[in-house]
């Protein structure tokens, strides 16, 4: 049996490092090691009364042993009592939300709270996580409880499922929220503890000011014309990286290499051929393509309504105007040189773009 003063309070440990008496302040207790199942803990109990006290607990799971940052997640968990009136949608006197922090490897996905009694009348609630497997024999949690409450240690793996949401049941919001101007390494995932992208978002993005692409420009309205698959298009070969190419690009044929294709980068080139296509409404293939495990092919839209790059580097571009190829590679711009346009033309504008660069939708129109 050990004895340690924490927060200024007295804490009385048995040897299995189970707490049986506390008081508030910051106690460190060690993670129950999950091993190579998926199951939930029970961490301990909060006795807190109705007059909106917070916890904050933080987990630092560990899925190895290796000075790795793969192997080590943090997880953040606060909760805060009701007001001895309200409670929420299912009934519950309190509200927690939690986040987490570094790789997803051995982090709970779930977090839970059972309130010993329903409504405002609930003054005890058990913490449950349902961890993913982890070994790391060094895993601990802090709980940091203010004057006035206490935190009942337990820390037991192996438990039953807690419940859905109710009046003595809450499930905890996941949230996330950064608001500083630090860099951030590695992938950030949002509905998701996998993510496959530095920013992998699970649901609906809102930006209310627009979207910045990487060629500086900004698009501020929806692009609807783009889902209903207005276009007819031809799977191609293209030369160089496939991942080079985008949507929205002006295609040139390779007149290097016979059979493939190359973004537009000269004003009304003859050698237009059509536009990657964003969402073909029908793709066809002449022939199959000469390497399939290089994946080098995209769509080219040869007919129809299709997204496409344009440039004002040949003045505005309106409503029914021609286009070409223009110098700025993949790029189309408005055609004004009669002479220069036969067998130059790409398509034909149906949107406007007065200044700059952007995107806009295009019948194509090769001519």
């Amino acid at each position: 049996m050990l004895r340690r003063l924490i927060g200024g309070g007295f804490v009385l440990f048995l040897a299995t490092g189970i707490a049986v008496a506390q008081a508030s302040g910051v106690q460190i207790f060690t993670l129950p090691n999950t091993a190579t199942q998926n199951q939930w803990v029970k961490l301990g109990t909060y006795n807190a009364s109705q007059q909106g006290y917070d916890i904050d607990v933080k987990i630092v799971s560990s899925a190895g042993y290796n000075a790795n940052i793969f192997q080590d997640q943090i997880t953040y968990i606060h909760f805060k009592t009701s007001n001895a009136s309200s409670v929420d949608g299912n009934g519950f006197a309190g509200d927690s939300w939690w986040y987490q922090t570094g790789p997803n490897t051995g982090a709970p996905s779930q977090i839970v709270w059972v309130a010993n009694s329903s409504g405002t009348n609930a003054t005890a609630f058990t913490l449950f996580a349902y961890f993913a497997p982890f070994n790391g024999t060094n895993s601990y949690y802090v709980v940091d409880a203010p004057s006035g409450t206490t935190w009942t240690n337990i820390a037991a793996a192996g438990q039953t499922n807690p419940g859905a949401a109710s009046s003595t049941v809450l499930v905890a919001h996941n949230e996330m929220y950064i608001g500083s101007t630090s860099s951030f390494e590695g992938a950030v995932g949002i509905g998701t503890t996998s993510p496959a992208y530095t920013l992998d978002v699970t649901g609906t993005i809102r930006a209310t000011t627009g979207v910045v692409f990487p060629d500086g420009t900004t698009q501020t309205t929806a692009f609807v014309p783009a889902s209903c698959g207005a276009d007819y298009a031809e799977a191609v070969d293209v030369s160089g990286d496939r991942t080079h190419y985008e949507p929205g690009d002006v295609l040139v044929i390779d007149s290097q290499h016979p059979g493939k294709f190359l973004k537009a980068d000269q004003a009304y080139s003859t050698m237009v051929a059509g536009i990657y296509s964003t969402k073909p409404g029908f793709v066809g293939r002449k022939e199959p393509a000469s390497d399939p495990a290089s994946k080098a092919e995209v769509p080219m839209a040869m007919v129809g309504r299709v997204p496409t790059k344009v440039s004002a580097e040949n003045g505005p571009i309106q409503v029914g105007d021609l286009l070409v190829s223009s110098s700025t590679l993949g790029y189309a711009m408005k055609g004004t040189d009669r002479g220069k346009m036969l067998g130059a033309v790409v398509g034909k504008a149906l949107g406007s773009l007065g200044s700059g660069k952007g995107v806009i939708e295009v019948l194509v129109t090769l001519q």
